[in-house]
């Protein structure tokens, strides 16, 4: 917003002595689309999409059904189910990724999934050639 006498501040407060004339100059904002998508609408629930200008920090929520989990989101390698996302100066779409409980539970979409094993009644988690304990301390 300016002013067409060349004023800064959007507020201003005037003295009028005599005829003046001032006149507020507005420019457009744009707006840009956020579509926010599971890619299983069986496994979840997504919300966030909306209208919004370059540089709106807002959450996008997944919300994973009984049966199935947040895997990973397709823009970042945070897998919590609301996180913030920044909107860029274009439309954009995004994607929660769910999936069954018990099936593979890697982090995000490049990282391998550990394996579990259950062994004399103790539970091992098997990750990256290394043993772990529920407790998360290396197996010797």
């Amino acid at each position: 917003m300016a002013w067409s006498d060349g004023f800064p501040y959007s507020q201003r407060m005037v003295d009028v002595t005599a005829d003046e004339s001032f006149t507020a100059i507005f420019e457009p904002v744009p707006f840009y689309y956020l579509t926010v998508s599971a890619n299983d609408d069986t496994m979840g629930e997504v919300s966030g999409s909306g209208l919004y200008e370059e540089g709106y920090r807002g959450p996008v929520t997944a919300t994973a059904f009984d049966g199935y989990y947040l895997k990973y989101w397709s823009f970042t390698d945070n897998t919590d189910t609301s996180v913030v996302f920044t909107m860029p100066s274009a439309d954009t779409s995004v994607t929660a990724f769910f999936a069954p409980l018990g099936e593979s539970t890697g982090t995000t979409k490049d990282e391998p999934a550990p394996h579990k094993l259950l062994k004399e009644g103790k539970l091992y988690i098997l990750k990256n050639n290394k043993t772990y304990t529920l407790q998360g301390q290396k197996a010797e």
